[in-house]
């Protein structure tokens, strides 16, 4: 019970944290920092993956695949999975426009097979995600009607089980973050949705500032 406590907590400060960088459009990554520290600290998560969700709000991990691709596959190799990858939404919301992804098993599960294609979110699931709710799948083979539409959308992945977390940036769901195993789960545990959360918060604080960023170049040239 005690764990459990230190997990909501840790979760419930890292939340408010990266929604303050996204928000208040802070100049630095220094409060959240200083917050995850304290959080690592208190032992409710590994120091290792609050260091790489600190370097996931800073804008200049952003800028390409390349940049990016070093904090999926420390989450994939952390968390024992068989790929994580990120999906971004085109700016109408309609389709899947960048793909990036670390697999262990490519020639099972290859996202980049999701590129412009039309993004599998519905209303009501956009609207969970965007609230920072995961949707949580542990057989693809046996879902719920509300998921079924998502599913059929990543079939091609041929991926037995997802936890998946919404990427919110500039007000509204900007992509998805994904964890995928080949084989069906029972449960996704707690500390896999506690670092998905963390892991989606950071990206998508780090991301908004990044585009914030490249906006106020183009403006200026």
């Amino acid at each position: 019970m005690i764990c459990l406590t230190m997990q909501v907590v840790a979760l419930y400060s890292i939340q408010v944290v990266c929604m303050s960088v996204s928000e208040k459009g802070l100049k630095s990554s220094q409060a959240v920092q200083t917050s995850l520290s304290h959080v690592a600290a208190g032992g409710a998560l590994d120091p290792s993956i609050t260091g790489l969700a600190v370097e996931l709000t800073w804008p200049q991990s952003h800028v390409n695949a390349e940049t990016v691709e070093p904090y999926l596959k420390s989450l994939c190799d952390k968390l024992a999975v068989d790929c994580v990858f990120v999906a971004l939404f085109d700016e109408a919301g309609k389709k899947i426009e960048w793909v990036n992804s670390v697999s262990n098993k490519y020639d099972l599960c290859n996202p980049f097979v999701l590129l412009n294609s039309a993004q599998p979110c519905g209303e009501r699931l956009a609207a969970k995600l965007t609230s920072r709710q995961l949707l949580e799948i542990r057989d693809t083979g046996a879902v719920d009607t509300e998921l079924a539409e998502f599913n059929v959308a990543l079939a091609d992945l041929n991926l037995g089980s997802m936890l998946v977390a919404g990427l919110k940036s500039n007000k509204r769901l900007s992509g998805i973050m994904v964890l995928g195993t080949t084989r069906r789960r029972s449960r996704w545990d707690m500390d896999s949705h506690l670092i998905l959360k963390l892991m989606a918060a950071s990206y998508a604080a780090g991301y908004e500032r990044y585009t914030l960023n490249a906006s106020a170049y183009s403006a200026i040239v």
